[in-house]
């Protein structure tokens, strides 16, 4: 969810202000797998059941104020932006643990997930779920420009 708040001030006919608010926040919970090659007897197959999980949540205000001018110069036209913007980001990273069960093509429990590139056939499906274990970590940021 983003909300963006803006109000525009005409100071005269070359030269306004504009102030721009905005605040949102984000939450993403996902499992990503990579696959990866196996070793010994498995040496030609992928793994697919390497899986990480990821449980963020971000919060983000950004306020910016703008003068904005025209200016006429020695026969020449000029636009001007001069502001500031100042922001602050919030983001916490939940620790998690999985608890996914893999079944091959044919429904039967399996502990890691093969896939031979070489075959069309690889059919494996997962269930579970992630659960924060509270190892989370937090994180901000202070920014501060002039332009």
């Amino acid at each position: 969810r983003m909300y963006t708040l803006t109000v525009n001030h005409e100071l005269n006919n070359d030269f306004s202000l504009r102030s721009q608010t905005r605040y949102g926040t984000n939450e993403k919970e996902s499992v990503l797998g990579c696959p990866w090659w196996g070793s010994g007897e498995q040496a030609s197959l992928l793994i697919g059941s390497r899986t990480q999980g990821l449980d963020n949540e971000n919060e983000l205000f950004v306020t910016q104020l703008d003068l904005i001018g025209e200016l006429d110069t020695v026969g020449m036209s000029h636009n001007l932006v001069v502001g500031a913007e100042v922001a602050k980001e919030e983001q916490t990273s939940f620790g998690v643990s999985s608890d996914f069960t893999y079944y091959d093509g044919t429904g039967a429990v399996v502990e890691e997930a093969y896939i031979d590139p070489f075959a069309g056939a690889n059919n494996f499906t997962a269930t579970g779920q992630l659960v924060r274990n509270g190892s989370d970590t937090k994180g901000e940021s202070d920014t501060l420009a002039v332009y």
